[in-house]
């Protein structure tokens, strides 16, 4: 996202511009609160574009179309990637008291910027895992999984995809190993940990099995490298005065 900087030029420097010291002043306010709310609408509309593609993925899931719901899982992801290249166009606002105080305790800070939709990332890359292994698909799973497992290491579900995926492939000490790292990251409670090493002893007493090839028509989804790169501008401030009866306004462009 991009924001708008505006100061008044006054007689004793630059100072934020408010409503009450001028004609001009007031109306770059006014200009700076259309800009920030049509970037709000930007984000609003892909927010809802994403989730409403992962809740059609999961429909799909629930009705047995497992490559529709490849498809849609796909396509939010797509639009989870776009907030993100238009929220790291914009730094970080710096922390007030409260939250240097809460994180001087300790204490977890909610995510701002990309990081905040890390969660909802990981679910969908889970997702389309799980439609891959309805599809014997099971590189494109773990692939799938093991992104989810990074953007979020306590979803539990990812793991666990993730092992199923490579097991599947007859990589049981991927697996295994997968499993155990689950148990450091993921496992917070004694039944998830009791449910992760049945896992891992199901997982040490399997046998070889016979891979499935995928299943054929596999819709083809273009990873985050070979999508083109957008180009992202900053703003920098710039003084660019505006007369007004109380001195002069001045506001951010882009350089």
């Amino acid at each position: 996202m991009q924001s708008l900087s505006i100061f008044h030029a006054g007689s004793d420097g630059l100072r934020p511009a408010t409503s009450d010291l001028g004609s001009a002043s007031a109306e770059l306010l006014r200009m700076k609160a259309l800009h920030e709310a049509e970037l709000k609408s930007i984000m609003t509309s892909m927010e809802e574009n994403a989730v409403r593609r992962r809740e059609q993925g999961n429909m799909a899931m629930e009705k047995g179309e497992f490559r529709h719901a490849v498809k849609e899982y796909s396509h939010a992801l797509d639009h989870a990637r776009d907030m993100v290249d238009f929220l790291e166009v914009e730094k970080s606002p710096a922390m007030n008291g409260y939250q240097l105080r809460a994180l001087a305790r300790g204490m977890p800070l909610p995510q701002r910027g990309p990081k905040a939709l890390q969660p909802f990332r990981a679910i969908a890359f889970a997702s389309r895992a799980l439609a891959y292994l309805r599809l014997d698909a099971y590189a494109e799973a773990a692939e799938d999984a093991k992104a989810a497992c990074e953007l979020e290491p306590r979803y539990l579900k990812a793991w666990i995809r993730r092992a199923c995926a490579l097991a599947a492939m007859n990589r049981r000490e991927e697996a295994q190993d997968v499993l155990k790292e689950a148990l450091e990251k993921a496992c917070n409670t004694d039944l998830l940990r009791e449910q992760v090493c049945k896992l891992l002893v199901n997982l040490h007493n399997l046998v070889n099995v016979v891979v499935k090839p995928p299943e054929k028509d596999l819709p083809v989804i273009y990873k985050d490298s070979e999508r083109p790169k957008k180009k992202k501008t900053w703003r920098e401030v710039i003084a660019v005065p505006v007369a007004g009866p109380n001195g002069d306004a001045t506001v951010s462009v882009p350089r």
